[in-house]
């Protein structure tokens, strides 16, 4: 069983990594993918506009303080008892 707080905690730093990510596609000028090959395949997305890219950006921006607030609700127990995790309470 895991304790609200670490599991909170944990779901944070993705979102974190999820926003700055976001963030980092958001401002692109040209697609980092094109051209680039893996094992003589082109790279998945290298056929990407810079618009679809800053897009998928924003996209991210968008979802990741969602994604947390949902998690956060979960951490304490806004949504019932969830198994595995040890709700987190204001005593």
């Amino acid at each position: 069983m895991i304790d609200g707080l670490a599991f909170l905690a944990i779901t944070m730093l993705i979102a974190l990594g999820v926003f700055l990510n976001g963030l980092r596609f958001a401002r692109m000028t040209a697609n980092p993918f094109g051209g680039r090959r893996i094992f003589g395949q082109p790279v998945q997305g290298s056929e990407l506009s810079v618009r679809q890219i800053k897009r998928i950006g924003l996209i991210q921006m968008i979802f990741a303080p969602i994604f947390l607030l949902v998690v956060a609700a979960m951490a304490f127990g806004f949504f019932g008892p969830v198994e595995g995790i040890t709700t987190i309470k204001f005593n």
